[in-house]
């Protein structure tokens, strides 16, 4: 049962226990995230992360008597503005009107999936959801490390990765023998960041939940056996990460009506960002030195599609397009001046083919502002915290930089992934608030660690 304070958990505290099915569907979801598996209609069109479109579809379906108007107008009222972004677009360019409004359309789906996620995630105490996400991270380990050393899993996984992708299956393996000195793992995803990605964003929720009194050393080694058995450098976000935690929530003490910032902690806070910063700095530099010198040399396509692409693009349509920029995956109407910004680069970049502009700009972040423009992306932008603030989220700015950090690993914008970032910073805050307001509230901080204290994965 919820239990908590409305300023803080995003639901009257009548909320019903969870059970099994609810248990079942929170399961299904994360692992439609994982794999990231999508259906192709007859037309072409793509139902992205069908898993976790049926999880949440259901869930969502399930607690139809816990919607909230204060909840579902804010939603509407974003996927309005949204559409209102795709007709601003289209003024001077009606060409793309029918890609922009499919766009809308799995846009539109990913936030109500996600939405069913928010309704049921919140009806579970702090600790199964903690230990939801730390058994998963370590399923993940585990199964890296078969794949990498037993060798009918690694063909059973690449069988599986044939079967239920057609498209953007990771064949580069000699890049990675080259870049890391082993084949990385797939893990029945279609490509090692896959992988990365949602171990990442899972750890991270661990974190940010677990009661465990040695819990940051625990995420260390999460990430360390992570290092060894999958190698991505998507990982170094994970070290990120733990700055906004730090800084945006941990410090946050709840009280009757909304939260304080505990200034000393908060300080304290930003030491420990900036020391984990140089970690990463020292983890990247040692384990992806091939990598790094690729980079430079401007000859890492992966790197160059990730981040350095999406920015110069995003830089070059909010000059030329600031008020709407190109409409959501409207792509394809720059693929010229895409193409023209991979020519400038490195030679190993320039030769770097493709025939569709979205293989080209994986990073939701920048993508944000290269479907809007200056102006509608800063509209979305309040339009999406104000929605934020409808669920009961503690602290924006812990939900959005969690955001723009693993943005910087992943795009498909409209996909229920990007999404599923948001929703789930917004529902760890909460339930991460919601069991701190259970304990007395000190009048001085505690001196001691930034973990609190209970135990293990579990926790």
């Amino acid at each position: 049962m919820i239990g908590a304070p409305r300023p803080l958990a995003g639901h009257p505290a009548a909320a019903p226990a969870p059970d099994a099915v609810d248990a079942a569907l929170l399961l299904l979801y994360v692992i439609g995230i994982y794999l990231g598996v999508d259906v192709h209609l007859s037309a072409g069109t793509p139902i992205p992360t069908v898993l976790s479109g049926l999880a949440g579809g259901v869930m969502l379906l399930k607690h139809m008597d816990r919607l909230r108007v204060d909840q579902v107008v804010p939603l509407l009222f974003v996927i309005l503005l949204f559409l209102g972004s795709i007709l601003a677009a289209s003024v001077h360019d009606l060409d793309y009107l029918g890609k922009r409004t499919t766009g809308l359309l799995q846009l539109s789906y990913s936030l109500i999936i996600g939405y069913g996620l928010y309704l049921t995630i919140l009806l579970f105490e702090r600790r199964r959801v903690a230990r939801l996400f730390g058994w998963f991270c370590v399923a993940i380990v585990v199964g890296c490390l078969m794949e990498n050393h037993i060798e009918p899993f690694r063909q059973l996984s690449d069988t599986v990765r044939g079967m239920i992708f057609n498209f953007g299956v990771y064949d580069a393996d000699r890049r990675d023998l080259l870049l890391y000195g082993q084949i990385r793992p797939k893990l029945f995803t279609s490509e090692p960041s896959a992988v990365t990605f949602a171990f990442t964003l899972f750890a991270f929720c661990w974190y940010v939940l677990s009661e465990w009194r040695w819990k940051a050393a625990g995420y260390g080694l999460l990430f360390a056996a992570a290092f060894v058995t999958m190698r991505g450098p998507t990982l170094l976000l994970g070290l990120v990460l733990v700055g906004p935690y730090e800084l945006f929530l941990a410090p946050r003490r709840p009280l009757p009506a909304g939260s304080r910032y505990d200034l000393t902690r908060g300080l304290a806070a930003a030491l420990l960002a900036l020391a984990l910063a140089v970690v990463a700095a020292i983890v990247g530099l040692n384990l992806y030195a091939e990598r790094i010198a690729d980079i430079q040399a401007g000859t890492d396509p992966s790197f160059f599609s990730r981040v350095t692409a999406p920015y110069l693009v995003a830089d070059q349509v909010m000059r030329h397009h600031p008020i709407a920029g190109i409409g959501l995956t409207a792509e394809n109407s720059i693929l010229e001046q895409v193409r023209q910004i991979y020519m400038q680069s490195g030679d190993l970049v320039s030769n770097y083919t493709f025939d569709d502009a979205r293989h080209a700009l994986t990073n939701f972040f920048w993508m944000h502002w290269i479907y809007l423009g200056a102006v509608w992306g800063v509209i979305l932008l309040v339009g999406l915290s104000g929605y934020l603030k409808a669920l009961g989220a503690p602290s924006l700015l812990f939900c959005w930089s969690v955001w723009a950090v693993l943005g910087q690993a992943s795009g498909a914008y409209v996909s229920p992934k990007t999404w599923t970032v948001l929703y789930l910073a917004c529902a760890i805050a909460i339930l991460h608030q919601r069991a701190a307001a259970a304990r007395p509230v000190p009048d001085v901080a505690p001196r001691r660690g930034f973990a609190p204290v209970a135990g293990g994965l579990g926790r």
